[in-house]
């Protein structure tokens, strides 16, 4: 998924964020600092749920691309069936862009929102 929307390679940064909390944590563990700990805690937490919020959302765009692209047909015109030249009059249905003024009863009626 190298090309799509999401990449993992994205969570890179944040992933080097939890490893240097957690590297500054050792230390300050190593020099019992309790305020530096609990920081570096709070730092590591954060940066590891962002990370799980990042998965999650890899996790959804991959299943929402998954194979639909495959069975999806790009690029089909629409053609409609009753074109300008094809249409008769006859018939009740109106043409696509054509405006018959013979459904009213005046040929200027002031705009209405209904």
């Amino acid at each position: 998924m190298s090309d799509a929307l999401f990449d993992l390679s994205k969570m890179d940064p944040m992933a080097r964020r939890a490893t240097a909390a957690l590297e500054a944590l050792t230390k300050a563990i190593e020099i019992e600092d309790r305020m530096a700990v609990e920081k570096h805690i709070m730092a590591a937490e954060s940066a590891l749920g962002k990370l799980r919020e990042d998965l999650a959302v890899y996790d959804s765009v991959s299943k929402a691309v998954g194979d639909a692209s495959s069975s999806i047909q790009k690029g089909v015109m629409f053609q409609p069936s009753n074109t300008d030249k094809a249409y008769t009059g006859a018939e009740e249905a109106s043409a696509l862009g054509v405006i018959r003024a013979g459904r009213t009863n005046k040929l200027y009626r002031k705009h209405q929102v209904f």
